[in-house]
């Protein structure tokens, strides 16, 4: 069976959780946010996963060090990680997929495929054409990201219609902020570098900012350090070690570029780089802020002192 808006308008992703057993076989087509969570949960339910992703890392859009660390955990989890790999066709035969690789004679066969490469705008069938709202090249709705008003007078749009983060924490910013433009008040605009993500597989990775590949690709200096879990009391009292906190900062600066934790409590700990970069907060300023002992927290404190070169308890 395959799970794709393509073949069937009537399944989406939410339709896995519905599925009456967990399949002995499955593929997934595509290696981003969702094709991972998904990978991750059915892995540890019991099937034998296979992911398939064209790009040279699964999350593509995330830090090749993250990405590396999810892939050695998802391989702990019964899944199979295929990078750099293109899929030629998809063939449902019997109760059976037959999925064709490029550069393999003869197809893989699986229980159950989900087609995961990604999500387009539902704007279609909903007037707007009628009213004069534009998209734009790729469909989204067009918006000015000042005031998040569409190309007609006094109709705003948010959320996963334009292009922006398709977050729902995101989109629920982006609406506070419309109505508060609509409402006449006056706001910055939403830095969206300051706008976190997270990934719900296991161990969750959250993030925020800059990836060291992107700035690399920039040509801008950068300097980075990384602190495990395993160096934290409390992470390995709670049996949640695994993963690590990256940080990136500016050497001249030292302003926090980039943040990429790979952990199970990942997508809470990212909250306070949200806030310390909307407060354009320094490396120093993290690192003498005081975390209480024993928490997890603490290993972002002590991310922060290896960035500056001085670790505490590594």
């Amino acid at each position: 069976e395959i799970c794709s808006r393509d073949w069937s308008s009537d399944v989406c992703s939410s339709d896995l959780w519905a599925w009456d057993k967990v399949p002995e076989t499955m593929a997934v087509l595509g290696g981003g946010v969702i094709g991972c969570e998904f990978a991750s949960a059915y892995g540890r339910y019991g099937s034998k996963v296979t992911i398939l992703e064209m790009a040279d890392q699964i999350c593509p859009t995330e830090d090749h060090e993250t990405a590396a660390e999810l892939t050695k955990a998802l391989k702990k989890q019964n899944c199979d990680v295929l990078t750099s790999t293109k899929t030629k066709s998809i063939t449902a035969k019997g109760n059976k997929v037959e999925v064709v690789i490029e550069g393999e004679s003869s197809p893989r066969v699986f229980d159950k495929v989900l087609l995961s490469v990604g999500r387009a705008p539902n704007v279609e069938n909903i007037g707007l054409e009628k009213v004069g709202v534009k998209l734009d090249e790729r469909g989204f709705i067009a918006v000015d990201l000042k005031t998040y008003q569409t190309s007609v007078a006094g109709i705003y749009a948010v959320g996963d219609v334009i292009p922006t983060p398709q977050l729902a924490h995101t989109g629920s910013a982006e609406a506070l902020y419309a109505v508060d433009i609509i409402a006449g008040k006056k706001r910055h605009p939403i830095n969206y570098l300051t706008n976190p993500a997270a990934i719900y597989t296991y161990p969750e990775i959250s993030s925020i900012g800059h990836t060291e590949n992107a700035l690399k690709k920039a040509g801008r200096a950068y300097k980075t350090a990384k602190f495990p879990f395993t160096a934290n009391a409390k992470a390995r009292i709670d049996d949640i070690a695994d993963g690590f906190v990256k940080i990136i900062i500016d050497p001249k600066y030292g302003e926090v570029l980039g943040v990429h934790i790979v952990n199970t409590k990942a997508s809470e700990m990212i909250a306070e780089f949200a806030l310390g970069n909307n407060l354009e907060m320094t490396i120093e300023e993290l690192a003498h802020s005081i975390h209480p002992h024993p928490t997890v927290s603490e290993v972002i404190k002590e991310a922060a002192h290896a960035v500056m070169g001085h670790p505490i308890n590594m």
